[in-house]
Order: C-alpha cells, then sequence, then structure tokens
C-alpha cells in the first residue's frame, strides 16, 4: 500500500513538472495594430511582463515597460507570485498618433439617456495587473478578471 500511495505521488510530481517544462522559454504575445503586450517564460520561477506600444511622442520609458515577476505553476494556471506592480501610472499623451492614450479619450464617459454608460476601451492602454494566467489546451495563456463594472482579458498566443 505504502509503494502505491509513493507511486501515485510521484506521477503526480512528475505530471506538474511537464506542465512547467511546456511553457520554460516561450513566449505569449497578444497584438493589437498599436500595442504588444508579451510574457515571456524565462525559467521555473521567473517571467517576464513586457508592454510595447508602437506609438510617436512618447518618452521610451512609457513605451515599452517591463515588469519581472516570480511565479508556480498549479494544475493548469500559473500563479504570479508577486502580482503588486509598482506604482505605475501612464500619463496622458495628447500629441501621439494613438488617439487612446489621449486625455480626452480615456476620460470621455458618455451617458446614455436610457441610463447606459459607456466606458472607454481600457484594453488599449491599460496595463493590467496579472495575478493568474490560465494556459489552454493549445499551450496558450489567457487572462481574465471582472474589475468593478467591467472585465479586461487577453489571449496570449505562443510564438
Amino acid at each position: 500500500m505504502h509503494n502505491k500511495i509513493t507511486l501515485i505521488i510521484f506521477i503526480l510530481f512528475i505530471s506538474c513538472k511537464s506542465q512547467s517544462l511546456t511553457i520554460i522559454g516561450n513566449e505569449y504575445i497578444y497584438e493589437h495594430s498599436n500595442r504588444k503586450l508579451s510574457i515571456q517564460i524565462l525559467d521555473e520561477n521567473n517571467l517576464i511582463i513586457k508592454n510595447v506600444f508602437n506609438c510617436t511622442n512618447m518618452a521610451d520609458q512609457f513605451k515599452n515597460i517591463v515588469f519581472k515577476k516570480r511565479y508556480r505553476i498549479s494544475k493548469n494556471k500559473i500563479i504570479i507570485l508577486n502580482p503588486q506592480k509598482e506604482e505605475f501610472n501612464l500619463p496622458y499623451f495628447n500629441d501621439s498618433d494613438c488617439n487612446f492614450l489621449s486625455e480626452k479619450y480615456r476620460t470621455n464617459i458618455r451617458k446614455l439617456y436610457d441610463g447606459r454608460t459607456f466606458y472607454p476601451d481600457e484594453s488599449l492602454y491599460h496595463i493590467p495587473n496579472i495575478d493568474t494566467l490560465k494556459i489552454t489546451q493549445d499551450n496558450d495563456l489567457y487572462y481574465y478578471k471582472k474589475v468593478e463594472n467591467r472585465s479586461v482579458g487577453f489571449i496570449f498566443k505562443k510564438q
């Protein structure tokens, strides 16, 4: 009986490790016409989340934003161990060719006569505080989180 339990634990350990080995060294990308958000799995514990805006009239410190994170794998999820990011506020860029970075776009909340409210599409400019990524059967990653009265989601395709 003791040998069977040991064998089962060993098989579970190997199966969990095999999931992590399939993603190590890979880069996963969400791409929009003016933005690229990528996740690069460096090793068994570390990954990089990188955001690149393809826009003019932006300082490099805002055009290329990089966060280094630690993670662990639990079943089909990548759990970020240090999800709190540094205080990061993306300033308005009114002179950029990316109008979604302007103050006018980002503060434009429209209320209709029937009570509906339309908010700016934050997925264009918001850099999410990613805490959990799910691994799909195709070995892609996706992030989805409900935030206040809306949700944020990205599908990262394996490159």
